[in-house]
C-alpha cells in the first residue's frame, strides 16, 4: 500500500465537503493556479489534486505519485480554524480598533487549544456579535487555512515530495505524524520544513499585499499600494503574522520539543518557526520593498501581544511561549538551527532544483536585492551579509 493510500484509510478516507467548504477550496487552488499553470512536472504539466481527509485532527499533508500531485487538508483543520479565529476576535486584544469588540461577547473554551488540536470534534463558537469583526473572522481564518494549504503547496513546487521519495525516506509529508508511515526527522528533514515555511510567507504576503512588480537587474522588486483587504499596508502585514503565529501556537501543541532535543524531530522547534515568521517577513519585506527590519518588529511585537493576551483569555492558560522567544537560549538555538538549515540548503539546492515544479527556489547564498543594496537582509549562514557570500 503506498503512503497516500495509508494516509487517507488512516484518517478516516476520503471526506465529501459540503457547499460552505467547497467554495473555500476553490479559493485556495485559485490561490495557486498560475504557478500550477506555469507548473512541469517530468517534461509534462504539472497536475494538483486537493483533498479532504476525515479526521477531525488539525492536520494537513503533501504527497505525490505518478499521475499527480495532491494536497491533503483534514475536516479538522476546516472546522476549527474559523472557530478558533471567532473565539479569540471576540476578545479586544486582537485589532480593538476594527469594528466594536465590546458588542461581542468574551468567549471562554472549556477545552484545552491540545485537546482541540487533537480532536475538533463538537467545538462550536458563536459568531462575534459584531458584523465587523464577523468578517474580519472570516478573512483571518481563511488566511489562516491558507498558509496551511501554501506550506503544502510549497512541499511540492519546490521539489521536496519528489526528492525525499527519490531518497528512499517517504512519499508523503504530514504536518502531525502518522504512526503507520514511517518516520523521517533530523536536520534535512527540518531544512524542507523551513524552506516550505518560509516559500509560504512569502507567497502568503504576495497573496495579502497584492504588490505591483517589477525586476531590477532579473530580481524582483515590490511596490506594495496602501491598500488591501484588510485594510492599510500595515493591517495586511500585521494580519500575516496573526494568521502564521496562530498555526504555529496551535501546531506547538502536537510536538513539545526539549531545547536540548532538537535534530530527532520532523519540524524546527516551535519556538525557532515563531522565530523565523517574523525573520522571514522582515526579510522579504526589506529585500522586495526596501522596508527597514524595525518597522516589522515594531509590528510583530503588536501582532503578538494581541494575540497572547486573546489566545490566554480563550483558553485561560498562560501560555508559555512568548516569554520563550525572548528567552537567550531560544534565541541562540534559533541563530544555531538557521545556520545548520542554511548550510544543509547549500548542500540540497541543486537536487532540489532539478526536482521542483517551477519558479525560483532560494539561493545557496543570497545576494543583495540591486533595488534595495543597503537593506539585504543578515539572517544567513554564519551571519554573513549576503554580498560576502561566496
Amino acid at each position: 500500500m503506498s503512503d497516500l493510500q495509508d494516509y487517507i484509510d488512516n484518517n478516516g478516507g476520503l471526506h465529501s465537503p459540503d457547499d460552505s467548504v467547497i467554495p473555500i477550496i476553490e479559493l485556495l487552488k485559485r490561490s495557486v493556479a498560475s504557478r500550477v499553470a506555469q507548473g512541469q512536472r517530468n517534461g509534462g504539466p504539472m497536475k494538483l489534486t486537493v483533498l479532504v481527509v476525515n479526521s477531525m485532527t488539525a492536520n494537513a499533508a503533501a504527497g505525490s505519485d505518478e499521475e499527480s500531485d495532491y494536497i491533503f487538508l483534514s475536516n479538522g483543520v476546516l472546522t476549527l480554524l474559523p472557530n478558533l479565529f471567532r473565539a479569540l476576535l471576540s476578545h479586544p486584544d486582537i485589532l480593538p480598533h476594527i469594528g466594536d469588540p465590546t458588542r461581542c461577547t468574551p468567549f471562554v473554551s472549556s477545552r484545552s487549544a491540545s485537546d482541540l488540536g487533537d480532536d475538533a470534534t463538537g467545538w462550536t463558537v458563536p459568531f462575534p456579535e459584531d458584523p465587523p469583526r464577523q468578517r474580519l473572522h472570516a478573512k483571518l481564518s481563511f488566511l489562516a487555512l491558507q498558509y496551511v494549504f501554501l506550506h503544502e503547496f510549497a512541499h511540492i513546487y519546490n521539489g521536496h515530495t519528489d526528492w525525499l521519495r527519490d531518497h528512499g525516506k517517504l512519499s508523503l509529508i504530514s504536518e502531525v505524524a502518522v504512526p503507520s508511515i514511517e518516520k523521517f526527522s533530523g536536520i534535512d528533514r527540518q531544512t524542507i520544513e523551513w524552506d516550505a515555511d518560509s516559500s509560504a510567507i512569502q507567497m502568503l504576503l504576495e497573496h495579502v499585499l497584492q504588490p505591483k512588480v517589477d525586476h531590477v537587474d532579473g530580481i524582483s522588486r515590490w511596490d506594495i499600494p496602501d491598500g488591501n483587504g484588510f485594510g492599510t499596508m500595515r493591517e495586511g502585514i500585521y494580519a500575516c503574522i496573526l494568521a502564521c503565529q496562530v498555526i504555529h501556537m496551535l501546531y506547538e501543541t502536537f510536538e513539545a520539543i526539549p531545547l536540548d532535543d532538537i535534530t530527532d524531530a520532523e519540524h524546527p522547534h516551535p519556538a525557532a518557526r515563531q522565530h523565523e515568521v517574523f525573520a522571514t517577513i522582515a526579510n522579504v519585506l526589506s529585500y522586495r520593498t526596501g522596508w527597514d527590519f524595525e518597522e516589522v518588529a515594531d509590528l510583530s511585537g503588536d501582532a503578538i501581544t494581541g494575540l497572547y493576551g486573546a489566545w490566554t483569555k480563550v483558553f485561560n492558560d498562560d501560555f508559555a511561549w512568548p516569554r520563550m522567544l525572548a528567552d537567550p537560549d531560544v534565541i541562540d538555538l534559533n541563530v544555531t538551527l538557521i545556520e545548520r538549515y542554511t548550510e544543509q540548503w547549500a548542500l540540497i539546492r541543486d537536487e532540489l532544483d532539478k526536482l521542483k515544479r517551477g519558479g525560483q527556489l532560494a539561493p545557496a547564498y543570497p545576494k543583495p536585492n540591486p533595488a534595495f543594496p543597503d537593506n539585504s537582509p543578515y539572517l544567513y549562514s554564519k551571519r554573513q551579509k549576503p554580498d560576502e557570500a561566496e
